[in-house]
């Protein structure tokens, strides 16, 4: 009984090896396939055109005229809509190569999958560092470049949206963050680097830059004598300073207001706290009309709540918007809390409506539901157990990478695109959760050899 106990361990031990010394070759293939399916699922049906939406209005608008502008409709001017950073890029693209040129998207496409490539890298990096074997590494690596679950996100919104910057950037600092945690003592020095990953971040995607900031003040707590966090503290607000501030200012210059993010959370807030939105029983519908009712980029040849903002101006729109769901939520709070609820668990177990909210005829819906809801229950999964045994271990710097940034989606109507940020995360927690369960039934079953 014993050498057949022993035979499928040494079987692992030898697969294990095989894979420790072809491990680049192994990432580099994967990343090869992963790239091969997402370049044929973008060849077909012309999916390689501009996508057009609010960021990349922007980006044209930032092409031609040098203004970050045009967010809803071309004329607008000015606006704070979206953040600076992805238009910017886009419009440089754009202003040398041509707007929507088959050149100008390979570009952004090929941008896009950098960061995609990046992310998936450094969240590999950080795992092996957690101590994940080599071959659920390379699983969760695989599940994320095979599977065509994001594949739209990947290569077509994501091109000009800031999604996939925003994920590069908290995954390179959660690995950053890791190697950190592994020396004795921390200085301010140390935090430079860290500064400008979080103070960037704090540009592209607020919410984001949330878990890595509460990661960074989890270091900060165990490795930096209390003598030195006035320097820590000084060198984390110049780097936020450095990418905020600039933006705050040309909002206060275009608009008399010193924004320091965006100025559509009102309006995203709005599209979801509403009293349709309480106990709806068709939440697609609800959501589609209340987008098409006030986004004053809707879709529609004609819009009244465009024309209200083209008449009064983004701010003053922003702000009525702000004034009547405020009166709303303090009329109706255990609504709010019930549909902030809602939000949250839309956001780790998506309904069926997410993937059809603008197409009845996505495919495969429910295969993508099942393995999403398995994905993200794996990986809350494996963040509680390894926090149960660790409870101040280096799991904690993921559990604020993961948990934090979906937090602040209580307050929208969290989609697909948002959800986006915690979505490559995932499989690797998830690999790391069966991992475990196959640790822990390999030692059952070792258990029951040894007994008979």
């Amino acid at each position: 009984m014993s050498g057949e106990a022993e035979a499928p361990a040494a079987t692992g031990l030898r697969v294990r090896g095989f894979l420790e010394r072809h491990e680049r070759a192994a990432i580099i293939s994967l990343l090869l396939v992963g790239l091969v399916e997402r370049i044929a699922w973008l060849s077909q049906q012309g999916r390689l055109k501009p996508f057009v939406c609010e960021m990349q209005q922007v980006a044209v608008s930032f092409a031609k005229t040098g203004v970050l502008g045009d967010a809803y409709f071309v004329g607008q001017g000015p606006t704070a809509h979206v953040g600076p950073v992805m238009p910017i890029i886009g419009g440089f693209i754009y202003r040398i190569f041509g707007v929507g040129t088959l050149t100008s998207e390979i570009l952004l496409l090929a941008l896009a999958l950098t960061f995609f490539g990046t992310a998936l890298i450094a969240f590999y990096a950080a795992f092996r560092r957690l101590g994940l074997a080599i071959e659920w590494r390379l699983i969760a690596l695989a599940a994320a470049l095979i599977l065509p679950l994001h594949f739209k996100f990947e290569v077509q919104s994501l091109r000009i949206w800031e999604g996939a910057l925003a994920v590069a950037l908290l995954a390179c600092n959660l690995l950053l963050v890791l190697r950190l945690d592994a020396r004795p003592c921390l200085y301010a020095r140390d935090y430079v680097a860290p500064a400008v990953l979080g103070g960037l971040l704090a540009l592209v995607n607020p919410p984001a830059a949330l878990g890595a900031y509460a990661a960074l003040g989890i270091l900060t707590l165990k490795r930096v004598a209390v003598r030195h966090w006035v320097g820590v503290g000084f060198v984390m607000a110049v780097g936020l300073a450095v990418f905020i501030a600039p933006w705050a200012i040309r909002n206060e210059r275009a608009f008399g207001r010193p924004i320091l993010t965006r100025s559509n959370f009102p309006l995203e807030h709005a599209i979801a706290f509403h009293p349709d939105a309480v106990s709806p029983s068709d939440p697609r519908a609800v959501y589609v009309h209340r987008l098409r009712a006030i986004h004053p980029y809707s879709g529609e040849p004609v819009s009244a709540a465009r024309d209200e903002l083209a008449r009064v101006g983004e701010l003053a729109y922003m702000d009525r918007l702000r004034a009547e769901t405020t009166a709303w939520e303090r009329a109706h709070p255990g609504d709010v809390v019930r549909i902030a609820a809602r939000h949250l668990l839309e956001f780790w177990l998506p309904p069926k409506w997410w993937w059809r909210i603008y197409n009845d005829q996505t495919p495969m819906v429910v295969p993508r539901l099942i393995l999403t809801w398995t994905t993200a229950l794996a990986a809350l999964g494996a963040l509680v157990w390894g926090l149960v045994r660790a409870p101040l271990g280096p799991r904690l710097y993921v559990a604020c990478t993961l948990i934090i940034p979906s937090l602040p989606y209580a307050l929208v109507q969290p989609v697909q695109r948002y959800r986006y940020l915690v979505v490559v995360l995932t499989f690797f927690l998830a690999a790391e959760f069966a991992s475990r369960i196959c640790e822990l039934a390999s030692k059952r079953r070792l258990a029951t050899f040894a007994r008979s």
